[in-house]
Formats: C-alpha cells, structure tokens, sequence
C-alpha cells in the first residue's frame, strides 16, 4: 500500500518536468510545471486510480499494459480538447497534441508502474 502512495505521489513530477521543459507555452516553466503536476494529479485521481484497479483485477500487471492506459488518457483528453476548442486549429495540431499528450500519460503510468512494481506483489496463479 505504501509503494502504491508513493507511486501516486512521484508518478507526475517527470512528465510534469517534460512538459515544462519542452512543452509550448508562454507561461514560466515554474508555472507550467505546478500546473501539469495539479492536472495530472487530477487526472490519477479520476482516471489513473480506476485503471489501475480494472488492470490489478483483470491480470495485467506488465508495464506495456500501464504505459498503453496512460497514453489513451492522455491522447484521448488531448482529443477531446482539440475538438472542443476547434477553432481554426487544424487536425495536424490535434493529432500532434494527442501524441505529445499520449506521451506524458504513458510516462506518467510507467513511472507509476515502476515505482508500485504491480507485477512483483500480484499474487502467483492458482
């Protein structure tokens, strides 16, 4: 249970740093950084934590399988976003900021995974 806190608590901070470092933006990174780590703090809350018990009760304690949940949040959110501010952004930006965004999700599960090792205390096969 420990390891799990912890992981919720550390898994933001490195795409939390990505973003601040190379994402675009006219904020100070300072700036950008407590706003990413907040949001996806959010987001691990509302969706992170669901996943993660659908993936812990179906089996899929591989870090494929977390990484692949952390970057269809991220793409989907992304998407949902592009299309309701669709104003004259065209569809090469929505699709870049789904991958970007993808990527920062699936960073964030596969430090989440690496930190919580769902794969070493999942309970052996009957």
């Amino acid at each position: 249970m420990k390891r799990i806190l912890l992981a919720c608590l550390v898994a933001p901070l490195l795409p939390a740093v990505l973003q601040a470092a190379f994402g675009e933006s006219a904020y100070h990174p300072l700036a950008v950084f407590v706003v990413a780590v907040t949001a996806i703090n959010v987001l691990q809350l509302v969706l992170g934590i669901p996943g993660y018990l659908f993936l812990l009760r179906t089996g899929r304690h591989r870090l494929a399988a977390y990484a692949l949940l952390g970057f269809c949040i991220g793409a989907v959110l992304a998407i949902a976003l592009w299309l309701h501010a669709q104003s004259a952004a065209p569809l090469l930006t929505g699709l870049r900021a789904a991958a970007w965004f993808g990527f920062l999700g699936a960073t964030t599960t596969a430090v989440f995974w690496l930190v919580a090792r769902p794969d070493r205390s999942a309970a052996p096969p009957a």
